[in-house]
């Protein structure tokens, strides 16, 4: 939850910042939410989001066995782009929070969907069941 009020945070407050207070600060932003698991449970979720990156040279596969590796590869990648792209990149990580914020099943919906799941299994299967 807290993690939320950060990514907000940052982006709404990155608008209006110089760029080399914007790049210090991005490095904190991306390992937050590369190592957050909320956001990717495997690393292949990474890989499908960090593809789309503006970056000078593309990841390479073997990167994405270790997220620290990801991580120091990604802050090298931030310390040499100028501050176009640094915005570009943080837009783009913020539009895809917000999708996967959008399409992902709130727990309410889960939890009361397998309640109801198990309500009818134990219908079907309880004992002095009375059919008419």
């Amino acid at each position: 939850m807290n993690n939320k009020l950060f990514y907000k945070n940052f982006f709404n407050n990155s608008i209006n910042k110089k760029e080399d207070v914007l790049r210090r600060e991005s490095y904190s932003f991306l390992v937050c939410v590369i190592l957050d698991k909320e956001i990717f449970k495997k690393n292949k979720d990474l890989h499908i989001v960090l593809d789309k990156l503006n970056l000078r040279t593309p990841l390479k596969s073997y990167l994405f066995a270790s997220r620290t590796q990801l991580i120091a590869r990604l802050v090298r990648e931030f310390s040499t782009m100028d501050d176009i792209h640094i915005r570009k990149n943080i837009q783009y990580f913020a539009e895809y929070l917000d999708l996967n914020e959008i399409n992902k099943p709130q727990k309410d919906e889960i939890n009361q969907k397998n309640i109801e799941k198990n309500l009818e299994i134990i219908n079907r299967y309880r004992r002095n069941r009375h059919d008419k």
